[in-house]
């Protein structure tokens, strides 16, 4: 470091603060999205778009820090490529409208039509991918103890602006409210195969029986409700309480892949 450095940290922290005094006078204008929104269509300047009701997917692979631990650098990076990326491709599956990769975990935003419906879909095709991955990754490397993707979901209204700085390459959408931090939460509370929803994620899906009951060989009984309550949640204001599910989608019948294309549709 220069021996003009402090000085030169001191007048940046300045004109920092400068700006501060100048944006905080100024109003953001905030924008309602519409289904149409596309990310493109994000401000630079000041400007925010607001969305009432999205859903939000945050994921994060199970034990990884323990990976690190046993394999090498070419071990790791081909995990990551076959499990994060592999993942990617079943959110765009399901129509995902933003998705943010950050390590071995990230999260997919939902907004066009039908949205908490293909987010709670791509829940239920992560807990098969779970299965597949695990089974194939603990026959190369049997000292894994990862049991794939954890994933925890919300609802709810956000803020999204594109942030950076001028000049630079780095400029990306920052997303901001609530369901995006419950989202990364109750991720972080669950574990793979038991997907952890708000309740008020779980208020958009409750009314359509596919999504509390599914198909007669999952469950051996159509009348058999897969969901259940806890009660132990931390971190969310004013509540302890979300809900959670085993499901994954069955291919052993139609039901689940005529749903599925109808959803994809939009004819639900």
């Amino acid at each position: 470091m220069s021996e003009n450095a402090p000085l030169l940290i001191k007048d940046y922290l300045d004109s920092i603060a400068n700006k501060i005094d100048e944006k905080i006078e100024r109003t953001m204008e905030v924008i309602p999205a519409s289904v149409d929104f596309k990310i493109n269509d994000l401000y630079f300047e000041d400007k925010c778009y607001s969305f009432e009701n999205i859903a939000v997917l945050f994921f994060d692979l199970h034990s990884s820090t323990q990976m690190t631990d046993v394999l090498n650098n070419n071990q790791l990076a081909q995990i990551y490529n076959i499990a994060v990326g592999n993942l990617v491709t079943l959110l765009n599956a399901f129509e995902a409208d933003f998705i943010d990769i950050q390590g071995d975990g990230g999260f997919a935003i939902f907004w066009q039509k039908n949205n908490h419906k293909k987010a709670l879909s791509a829940a239920f095709s992560i807990t098969n991918f779970n299965t597949a991955l695990v089974k194939k990754l603990r026959e190369k490397y049997p000292n894994l103890e990862t049991q794939g993707f954890k994933v925890g979901l919300a609802a709810g209204k956000v803020l999204v602006k594109k942030y950076g700085a001028r000049g630079s390459e780095w400029k990306k959408p920052i997303w901001a409210g609530t369901p995006v931090n419950y989202a990364a939460k109750l991720c972080q509370q669950t574990t793979p195969g038991n997907i952890l929803v708000t309740t008020n994620f779980y208020n958009q899906i409750e009314h359509d029986k596919y999504y509390t009951h599914g198909c007669n060989c999952r469950n051996e009984n159509k009348d058999l409700y897969f969901w259940h309550e806890r009660k132990d949640i931390q971190h969310l204001y004013k509540t302890n309480s979300a809900m959670t599910t085993t499901a994954a989608l069955c291919f052993n019948c139609e039901t689940d892949s005529s749903y599925i294309r109808k959803l994809m549709k939009n004819e639900t």
